[in-house]
């Protein structure tokens, strides 16, 4: 089993490389401070937090909290190694199983674009 620790914006550099250090599997970086759900657009200063954990750390990146767009997933492509979409999932999944799969479709399609 992994053990998978949370960085979030405010992490510092020390925070960093301790996650990096005790962390299996990946590590999961939190695009914005406060809770998880849907968002229109990404924090302005998002690159720059991947940057910061990708320069002290070894593991593999995964980010979460308000990635619900193909178009997000597709703007942070290459910058990180995974994602974790959520709360768009369930809102899909209330509409029904078709709507859930096309979300996911749609979000797998815009990572493949070169």
């Amino acid at each position: 089993m992994a053990l998978v620790f949370i960085l979030a914006p405010t992490s510092d550099a020390s925070r960093i490389r301790l996650v990096d250090r005790h962390s299996s599997g990946f590590i999961y970086c939190v695009s914005l401070t406060g809770v998880t759900g849907e968002r229109e657009a990404l924090p302005q200063d998002l690159q720059d937090f991947i940057a910061r954990v990708r320069a002290d750390t070894h593991n593999r990146l995964v980010l979460g909290f308000g990635i619900s767009t193909p178009q997000q997933a597709r703007q942070m492509n290459g910058l990180v190694d995974g994602f974790v979409v959520g709360s768009a999932l369930v809102r899909a999944g209330a509409e029904g199983p078709a709507a859930t799969g096309a979300l996911a479709a749609a979000l797998r399609e815009s990572l493949e674009m070169d």
